[in-house]
């Protein structure tokens, strides 16, 4: 299969025109290439080919009224090949290579990641489901004082669980919401890991040690 088509620029001062030039179908992967037009040439005859592929799908669930899910599709070096947004729904992209990865990133702060090493030969759906309704929260502090503004990853021990990624209030709080049931890790962005089980709304609080740089 191939795409065609004709892209136009208004006219400026600038002498040439830097473009990419790309292609989308249901049934392949994009080829994409950059160009550079001089002023009032013309390019023809320039075609995208699209190669065949295998196709991830699943569905998204429990997203509220302004939530969207941002999909991606990376290759090992992390270049993005694909990105689209979806809400709840089934949704399909297709047109994979072996050996990349999904991932899923909402606004709500949750995320996953899949790894599609050998394409998805087993036709299984990769699903998004933030149907959790637990949370966890705390205070975050070094010798007793707040650490304000400190990102934090949540990363559920179930592989298959979403990962929520918070930031600490003024006072040093955090929460996470949304979450389901069991063990999850603490990751601050420190290096710091910390372990915990939870059920239903857990109060978790932390302290870090003091050699960690406090913002005044």
């Amino acid at each position: 299969m191939r795409a065609k088509g004709v892209k136009q620029y208004p006219r400026t001062n600038e002498m040439s025109y830097p473009s990419t030039l790309s292609a989308e179908s249901d049934a392949g992967l994009v080829q994409t290439r950059t160009v550079t037009l001089n002023a009032g040439e013309r390019l023809s005859g320039f075609d995208l080919i699209v190669q065949p592929g295998w196709s991830a799908r699943g569905a998204i669930t429990g997203l509220r009224q302004n939530d969207r899910v941002v999909i991606g599709v990376e290759d090992s070096d992390s270049h993005v090949l694909v990105r689209k947004r979806f809400q709840n729904g089934s949704y399909a992209i297709h047109g994979l290579p072996p050996e990349v990865r999904i991932v899923a990133r909402a606004t709500s702060g949750h995320s996953f990641v899949r790894a599609f090493s050998e394409g998805n030969a087993s036709e299984a759906p990769i699903d998004f489901h933030l149907s959790g309704k637990s949370k966890l929260s705390g205070r975050l502090t070094s010798g007793g004082r707040a650490l304000r503004g400190m990102l934090l990853r949540i990363v559920p021990e179930d592989s298959r669980g979403l990962t929520a990624n918070v930031a600490t209030t003024e006072s040093g709080r955090y929460a996470a919401r949304r979450l389901s049931n069991g063990r999850c890790e603490i990751h601050t962005v420190a290096g710091h890991r910390y372990v915990v089980g939870f059920v239903g709304d857990t109060t978790f609080d932390i302290e870090v040690p003091q050699n960690l740089s406090i913002a005044p």
